[in-house]
């Protein structure tokens, strides 16, 4: 119990989770001042020197406490130290991965939702990885959250030459708000003993934090979501399913034999997407 109380005390992590290449911790821990503070207490001599008849075994037990206490005293009087903390603690996701996302939001408030197509260059790649990452059970749960935060779809089902959303998901303003604060950095500058990739890593999440605020303070886009959120078919689709109504209003059935024109036409190929699994779970509860 002594050197689990003493790693705690610094912040020490037991499990940590690969993700890729990566190892990120399962969960954040933070130095405790206070712990410190008493293992300090513990480890300083209680006299400045010990009688020169004492075992060398325990002047060399005496010295490593000295160094000890002296190294968590240094780290309890660093502010810099302190500081940069501050910045570590909320590091869920690498820059990399923090920059994507910070454009799959700019997409999402340009367009309104988060279904990047895959021909949509890199940023279209890196949304299709997320997907088979998460399929695969290779994604951590820090990246689950701050996708999910913004109503990303996790499952795409083909349509024709057309992808889906299997169902439907909306940005959740509360998560997002959440993000904001964890990325939006603690102090206006960082200490110049700051190492540069920290100095990167935290202007990407300025960034970040940015692109997300922006979302929540755009009431237009918010307003175009409440239309985009319904939209599971297209609208040919739905004006072809609309002459259907009118044939169930004036006939009492959807039985439209195939010589019956267009409408005919089309009947017939729901019925052979449907049976050959080709049509979504939205166009099915339609008809």
């Amino acid at each position: 119990q002594f050197r689990i109380d003493y790693l705690e005390s610094i912040g020490f992590v037991w499990a940590m989770k690969r993700v890729g290449r990566e190892a990120y911790p399962d969960q954040y821990s933070q130095p405790d001042p206070g712990a410190i503070s008493r293992i300090v207490e513990e480890e300083r001599p209680r006299h400045d020197d010990l009688p020169p008849s004492a075992p060398e075994a325990l002047k060399a037990r005496v010295n490593v406490g000295k160094r000890l206490a002296k190294a968590l005293q240094e780290y309890l009087d660093n502010d810099s130290v302190r500081l940069i903390q501050t910045y570590e603690k909320p590091k869920k996701v690498d820059p990399r991965w923090k920059a994507r996302y910070t454009e799959l939001v700019h997409y999402l408030i340009e367009h309104g939702n988060c279904n990047v197509p895959s021909r949509y260059g890199p940023l279209g790649t890196w949304v299709r990885k997320q997907r088979r990452d998460y399929k695969d059970g290779r994604m951590s749960q820090f990246r689950i959250d701050y996708l999910e935060s913004i109503g990303f779809v996790w499952a795409m089902k083909r349509v024709g030459r057309e992808a889906y959303p299997d169902q439907y998901s909306q940005p959740d303003p509360g998560a997002i708000s959440r993000i904001v604060e964890e990325e939006r950095p603690r102090h206006d500058d960082l200490p110049p003993s700051a190492p540069e990739a920290l100095k990167a890593r935290v202007n990407v999440g300025k960034r970040l934090a940015k692109a997300l605020q922006e979302y929540l303070d755009n009431d237009s886009v918010r307003l175009i979501q409440t239309y985009e959120k319904p939209k599971k078919v297209d609208p040919r689709w739905k004006a072809r399913y609309t002459e259907l109504v009118h044939y169930l209003i004036e006939h009492g059935n959807c039985n439209v034999p195939s010589r019956y024109g267009p409408l005919g036409t089309w009947v017939r190929k729901q019925r052979r997407d449907y049976k050959d699994g080709r049509m979504s779970q939205f166009r099915i509860d339609y008809l």
